[in-house]
């Protein structure tokens, strides 16, 4: 019994330390592409973000380290200049609740891995 009660316990952490969130109809308010950490956008959306961290005034980012990164840019970007909003998935920063004087850095940030055209 013991034995089941600790796999239980690690399944139950390893779900709360890897926590996702969902958000719906948010307008892209501004993107910065950055070079200096390794390809990434650095971006902020309308409306309250839970599990997120400030990094001057952005709280999600997206690598372009990859083929997905880059296709989900694709889609934020003609979202942005279409004006239509955004459902995005993402990964909760590390340091939630923190800004870029207290803890939160690109390193850090919530990272997008879905967005939806509704």
């Amino acid at each position: 019994m013991k034995k089941y009660l600790f796999i239980i316990s690690i399944l139950i952490s390893e779900a709360v330390l890897s926590a996702e969130s969902w958000v719906s109809s948010r307008e892209i308010l501004n993107m910065s592409v950055r070079t200096r950490d390794s390809g990434v956008v650095l971006f902020q959306v309308s409306g309250s973000l839970e599990g997120t961290c400030e990094h001057y005034g952005d709280r999600l980012k997206l690598s372009l380290a990859n083929d997905a990164g880059r296709a989900i840019y694709s889609a934020l970007l003609s979202a942005k200049i279409a004006n239509k909003p955004v459902n995005l998935n993402y990964t909760n920063s590390s340091t939630p609740g923190t800004n870029h004087t207290n803890g939160c850095a690109p390193a850090t940030m919530a990272e997008i891995w879905q967005v939806q055209l509704p």
